[in-house]
């Protein structure tokens, strides 16, 4: 999935800019981490500042965090969602002997 043109690059525009956002939400797991932020100015929610969803994988070789805008989050999710119940048919299958 391609991530956005107004993406920030992890390593050098994230750090530079975290200050300016306030993460909302935070979930830490032992092999990822993920978390919401958004403008600490709710007025920048109209400029390139928008909210930003963070994915860091953790305990893997070349890992990179992933970045998503608010709609390329929704299209990840949509993509996911479908995955999963791919997952789901596909489990059932094997449960019924198929």
């Amino acid at each position: 999935m391609p991530g956005s043109p107004k993406r920030m690059e992890i390593d050098t525009d994230w750090i530079s800019h975290r200050a300016t956002y306030q993460v909302m939400y935070l979930t830490k797991r032992p092999s990822y981490e993920f978390m919401f932020a958004i403008p600490e100015d709710h007025q920048r929610f109209l400029s390139a500042d928008r909210p930003l969803f963070q994915v860091r994988f953790k305990d893997q070789r070349q890992a990179h965090d992933v970045v998503l805008d608010l709609d390329e989050l929704e299209d990840f999710y949509a993509g996911l969602s479908q995955l999963m119940e791919y997952i789901k048919i596909e489990r059932e299958k094997s449960d019924c002997g198929l």
